[in-house]
């Protein structure tokens, strides 16, 4: 990694991109304690993690959700699992049974219905869900998550993207998302994070995606969406200047103009 320096304000959602190499999952795990820097010093929130206790600082303010959720879970049940943090800092057991069952409510898992089953025996997406919810128990300042949505199916990544917007709204918490997804980037992120072997080539808001589709060192394909988009430009010519990436936006817009094109022929 090469130096760089990234401000997230509370609440904000971003994505990191690169192609496979660009030290997306390497930021990722410097930002949250697990790596040490080779040489050099990162700071996170004004805390190096050079050193273990700077680190242990640090674990109480950021929470990581590995892309293999299974290497996250090892205890016997759900409820053990989501509660180990808590039983380390020496939480009594009400507390501990309260808060994981507050942690499960949030992020979707009935607390009755899973709370005694093997984290080894839930499906790729309930185990997702239960490893974000072993890392919001601490409530984290910032959550980051290395690819959460991957070998998920659909209506798994539904739920998931539904979760973290509902963290992001209530709880004001820095998501970093880690992603090859550039649709899910776009429909989600406020900004994107864009690498390149190492280096921080571009920080933009997602709706400025479009230029920097070609740039040479930005392996990054136009979305469905995006080619849309560009195809609806000849009908109408404005939507260039819209920036519109998300699929809820585009779906609104051209509903309205099509409204509006029938309200004309009607007069």
């Amino acid at each position: 990694m090469k130096c760089m320096t990234l401000s997230i304000p509370d609440g904000q959602f971003i994505a990191i991109m690169g192609s496979s190499g660009s030290g997306k999952s390497t930021l990722g795990q410097l930002s949250a304690g697990l790596l040490k820097p080779d040489k050099g010093t990162v700071y996170v929130d004004n805390i190096p993690i050079n050193n273990r206790k700077s680190r242990s600082q640090l674990w109480n303010k950021i929470a990581y959700v590995s892309q293999f959720p299974e290497h996250q879970l090892f205890e016997e049940t759900v409820f053990l699992d989501i509660g180990f943090g808590l039983r380390r800092m020496k939480y009594s057991d009400h507390e501990i049974m309260a808060k994981v069952k507050e942690a499960m409510e949030l992020i979707g898992l009935d607390f009755e219905q899973y709370k005694d089953r093997s984290p080894f025996q839930l499906s790729g997406g309930e185990q997702r869900l239960a490893a974000l919810a072993g890392a919001l128990i601490k409530e984290p300042n910032i959550l980051i998550l290395d690819e959460p949505t991957a070998g998920l199916d659909p209506s798994a990544r539904m739920k998931l993207h539904a979760v973290l917007t509902l963290l992001k709204r209530t709880r004001r918490i820095s998501i970093v998302y880690i992603t090859h997804d550039l649709q899910d980037a776009l429909e989600h992120a406020d900004r994107l994070i864009l690498l390149h072997h190492g280096e921080l080539v571009h920080d933009l808001k997602a709706s400025a995606i479009q230029s920097v589709l070609d740039h040479p060192r930005i392996p990054l394909f136009p979305t469905p969406l995006l080619r849309l988009c560009k195809e609806l430009e000849v009908i109408f010519p404005e939507i260039a200047d819209l920036e519109i990436v998300q699929e809820n936006k585009l779906l609104n817009y051209v509903s309205e103009r099509i409204l509006r094109i029938s309200e004309m022929d009607n007069e």
